[in-house]
């Protein structure tokens, strides 16, 4: 390849990283429906044309990939903690899903509402989480219907954590905890 070419490569990759990035800041700082492509332009102090080249004009597709990049970091932290026991792993999702909710509740209402936004499109992100956490029920030896209730009790109802206090929030862990014991007994 043209070294011209892979250079540039480069150059604009490092420029997506930073946006992506930013794009996780800005979602830190306002309200998803306050968000747009032009306030991510004057949030990062580059221009209107670099963020449309960038993300394809599509507000839709800027959230997806934010989406997706910080899905991504948060898989990364818990993986690198996983360990041979499901249910200390299964744990583990949900302690580290509760610190980052902790440390920016307004990202993760942001994150969760994008999913819905996103919802029936072909940009949503693809439900590593869902997937991961269903592989470790199956390996502890959850029934179906175990995997749907846990699903449906601890997962799905993520979004309404966004009032949760702290001590609610370590609740939860306690009783995906006690869930597990059930399972596994």
């Amino acid at each position: 390849m043209d070294k011209r070419i892979e250079v540039g490569r480069e150059k604009y990759d490092k420029v997506h990283i930073e946006l992506l990035e930013k794009g996780v800041e800005l979602l830190s700082k306002i309200q998803l429906t306050d968000a747009s492509l032009n306030k991510l332009s004057e949030f990062v102090g580059v221009s209107k044309t670099t963020i449309y080249e960038h993300f394809n004009s599509s507000f839709q597709q800027f959230l997806s990939e934010v989406l997706t990049y910080s899905r991504d970091k948060l898989r990364t932290k818990y993986l690198e903690n996983f360990v041979t026991d499901p249910k200390k792993n299964i744990v583990t999702v949900f302690q580290i899903w509760h610190e980052e909710f902790k440390k920016n509740k307004l990202y993760m209402v942001n994150s969760y509402a994008g999913y819905i936004l996103l919802e029936n499109t072909d940009l949503l992100p693809k439900p590593l989480m869902l997937n991961d956490l269903t592989e470790q029920l199956t390996l502890l030896g959850a029934t179906d219907n175990e995997k749907k209730i846990f699903l449906d009790q601890f997962f799905y109802s993520s979004g309404k954590e966004a009032g949760a206090s702290d001590t609610e929030l370590n609740q939860k862990v306690e009783d995906v905890k006690s869930f597990l014991d059930s399972v596994s007994n």
